[in-house]
């Protein structure tokens, strides 16, 4: 729905940078929020924790669809496309090993630093996830002021419906191996990820 929504956009600032900025300022406020329990516990805390969840991916597919639509979208060369997208994926993937693997070494220093006698405690996360939105603004705003953009108002294209997008995606075989790679990819990263933190929090005590 984010790629039709993208696609429908029409400004003098394209249609994509515009949700780029628009999507990075909300994700990043939600997700210095999700990291902030306001003081919240039991059953109100498992609430604010689901709703601020299902925000986050939402409000981050609001960057990061039109973020992997523009790349295609920079040069007509395909062998140098290929080029331009080994970029933004390598930085992603060791973004997301370097929190993974010190994060918790980075939220105990924090906490350490603020006095902290819980080295786990919320605040370290708080502040790691300030940090984290501030990087994230400073990254996307070089994107958006330094790569240009044409003006799409007035322009038209085709248009793909929903349901035209999903018959093409059940007739493609290929792509529904792709897709289903893809999710099961991510699934995998997901779990160690996840298992990762345990093992560091409750194996080594980190």
């Amino acid at each position: 729905m984010m790629g039709m929504i993208v696609d429908n956009t029409h400004t003098r600032f394209g249609k994509f940078r515009i949700w780029l900025v628009i999507g990075t300022l909300v994700n990043s406020v939600v997700f210095v929020l999700l990291f902030h329990s306001f003081n919240l516990s039991g059953t109100a805390l498992y609430l604010y924790v689901s709703v601020m969840y299902i925000l986050y991916g939402m409000t981050y597919t609001i960057m990061d669809v039109p973020y992997w639509s523009w790349l295609p979208n920079l040069t007509n060369d395909p062998h140098e496309r290929e080029k331009v997208s080994i970029i933004p994926r390598f930085f992603a993937s060791l973004a997301g090993f370097s929190v993974a693997t010190f994060g918790l070494y980075i939220v105990n220093y924090l906490n350490k630093t603020a006095g902290e006698s819980n080295l786990y405690a919320e605040n370290g996360y708080t502040i790691f996830a300030i940090i984290i939105a501030v990087i994230f603004i400073v990254t996307i705003g070089i994107t958006v002021f330094n790569v240009k953009e044409e003006s799409t108002v007035g322009v038209s294209a085709e248009k793909t419906s929903l349901k035209q997008a999903f018959h093409v995606i059940v007739k493609n075989d290929q792509l529904l191996a792709f897709i289903g790679l893809l999710l099961t990819f991510n699934l995998c990263t997901q779990i160690a990820k996840s298992f990762a933190v345990y093992y560091f929090k409750c194996v080594c005590h980190r």
